[in-house]
């Protein structure tokens, strides 16, 4: 049976349902894990050099389905003007390809009460899309990304309150809903991203 028209193009795993499926992506330190019921399925961890960090002063972090390595999060913490997240493709444990995949940026309109964050996802051989994850600051942060141009909605995400304890160790909470067909390994990158431009070390 064909699948209904996608809300992303984007696809790098296998994890894509028919039905929405909710996810908890839950920081641990500088590493993140992702689970759908009680099993884990995705990891992002820290790349071990110079404490994460290059030379050029960009944070790596990698994305892992089980062993195999799906993407690579480069977070650019520039001092002028607005720091960006390149997302590059992998191609199972041989390393980065070098495709830049989806590219992020914090929005302007974040003393409005809310975060936004601008996502430009460049799929190898498919159409460029442009993406939005907006949440409230406040009401559990809750939130959803957009596809701009259909407006279809990718996922719904909400932050959960934190304990003082999580708030003093920084451990971020998504509850997240992935509409169907749509890449969950994609969705928890943007998260991943949301989290690094608007609660890292907050």
């Amino acid at each position: 049976m064909a699948q209904p028209q996608q809300a992303c193009s984007l696809v790098v795993s296998k994890l894509r349902y028919p039905q929405p499926q909710t996810i908890i992506v839950k920081e641990w330190g500088d590493s993140f894990k992702v689970s759908l019921g009680s099993n884990t399925v995705l990891q992002v961890q820290r790349r071990g050099v110079l404490g994460g960090f290059t030379d050029f002063g960009k944070q790596l972090k990698e994305l892992y389905w089980g062993n195999t390595k799906l993407l690579t999060i480069t977070h650019d913490r520039a001092w002028i003007g607005r720091p960006t997240i390149s997302i590059k493709k992998t191609t199972g444990l041989e390393g980065d390809d070098g495709t830049i995949i989806m590219k992020a940026k914090p929005g302007r309109a974040m003393w409005l009460g809310r975060r936004k964050m601008t996502v430009k996802l460049t799929p190898p051989g498919g159409e460029p899309a442009k993406v939005t994850l907006k949440t409230r600051v406040f009401n559990s942060a809750k939130g959803r990304i957009v596809n701009t141009a259909s407006n279809q909605v990718l996922a719904t995400i909400e932050r959960k309150r934190l304990s003082l304890k999580e708030m003093l160790a920084n451990q971020q909470t998504y509850t997240v809903i992935v509409q169907p067909y749509v890449d969950m390994a994609v969705v928890s990158a943007m998260v991943v991203c949301f989290d690094e431009f608007f609660y890292e070390g907050k």
